[in-house]
């Protein structure tokens, strides 16, 4: 019920902000398994598709982008919280200018991993950093309306932006070192080339055995055809797979999906800027 409420009110940022953190109370309590990724890292990409494979695989006749909501319906489905974990459990940043609560993306460089999740185990999907500063530039821009300078560069220096990707990577990269055992390690890059074979990774780490016409089945449903026209009819009824403006491609929440995207939208300062911060300060198991 509160479900089809927070879809219904979704405009109202208050109520949306605190249903968040009372539903990742709930989360914290019953899932098994989490999937950590920074914002623009593609998990909406993955939980389509596993949203695909649990309701093929078990039978069930609707979707969720809330995995742990889906489990409810039949005995034995895992329990997969979604988290982005960039703020506190009750984040709410208020915009004087717009009259509007933000959120989650409070302007600190700062991260942390809350308690509960050092005990889950974590299915943890990173992407290349270039790609998601520029993508959470336009997600900022043009879907939260959070960011209100429409210059790249000035962006690259927020301490919420580049910084805070770096230090979120990072640091559950420390976690996943600590209790490996627990830990399944995806890129966005490996996905894109080769979708089933990531995607049998993840379901294997959650002990299912799906059959491959079921694997196929989910790839194809969570092709970049595909996911754009849920978005533009909001297949989901899920707000966060919904168009804001349907005009604009770039307030799209599925842009390009593509690898090096970046090198359409950094100009030669900015890239040069990024890619030293990242040769210093990045740890290098991540390959970027």
């Amino acid at each position: 019920m509160l479900h089809k409420l927070m879809n219904k009110y979704n405009r109202f940022s208050l109520f949306r902000y605190l249903y968040h953190g009372f539903f990742r109370l709930y989360c914290d309590h019953v899932s098994d398994y989490v999937m950590i990724s920074f914002p623009k890292s593609g998990h909406t990409w993955l939980r389509v598709m596993l949203a695909k494979a649990f309701s093929l695989h078990y039978g069930l006749s609707s979707l969720n982008l809330d995995l742990i909501l889906m489990a409810k319906e039949k005995k034995g489905i895992p329990k997969i919280a979604i988290y982005h974990e960039i703020s506190p459990l009750f984040s709410v940043n208020f915009s004087l200018k717009n009259k509007k609560f933000l959120g989650s993306y409070a302007e600190s460089e700062k991260v942390f991993i809350r308690t509960p999740l050092k005990k889950k185990k974590i299915i943890f999907l990173v992407r290349d950093p270039r790609d998601v500063v520029v993508s959470l530039f336009f997600h900022l821009t043009k879907r939260n309306n959070f960011y209100f300078r429409n210059e790249m560069s000035h962006f690259l220096k927020e301490p919420f932006s580049l910084t805070k990707i770096l230090n979120y990577m990072n640091l559950w990269c420390k976690e996943m070192q600590r209790r490996p055992n627990e830990f399944l390690f995806i890129r966005y890059e490996d996905m894109k080339t080769n979708t089933a074979e990531q995607l049998r990774r993840v379901l294997d780490f959650l002990e299912i055995n799906v059959s491959y016409d079921i694997l196929n089945e989910a790839v194809a449903f969570g092709s970049i055809d595909n996911m754009r026209k849920m978005e533009k009819c909001n297949l989901f009824a899920d707000y966060r797979l919904q168009a804001k403006n349907p005009s604009d491609p770039e307030s799209y929440k599925v842009r390009k999906a593509k690898v090096g995207g970046y090198t359409d939208y950094l100009n030669p300062q900015d890239l040069e800027y990024i890619n030293l911060r990242i040769s210093k300060e990045l740890n290098s198991v991540f390959g970027y």
